[in-house]
């Protein structure tokens, strides 16, 4: 909820969470799909450590989403 609380959102429905039904593991597989969504826009994810675990998995996803920092060309 630090990220509600302290980042200045500077646009409209820039938000996205859970609305609190079983978070665990919901941050990175949702910033991907919201990257999916919206390829020209910048998507940040904040979880935390228990959270990133569940769907560590989820990172092989980034190259073939062209996400930033993934370390791989799209094919």
């Amino acid at each position: 909820m630090f990220a509600a609380l302290y980042y200045p959102f500077d646009k409209p429905r820039r938000w996205i969470n859970s609305g609190g039904l079983g978070t665990m593991g919901f941050g990175l597989p949702a910033a991907l799909g919201v990257k999916m969504a919206l390829p020209d826009e910048t998507v940040i994810c904040v979880t935390g450590d228990g959270s990133i675990q569940m769907n560590i998995q989820e990172l092989s996803t980034a190259p073939a989403v062209r996400t930033a920092g993934s370390g791989a060309e799209p094919e």
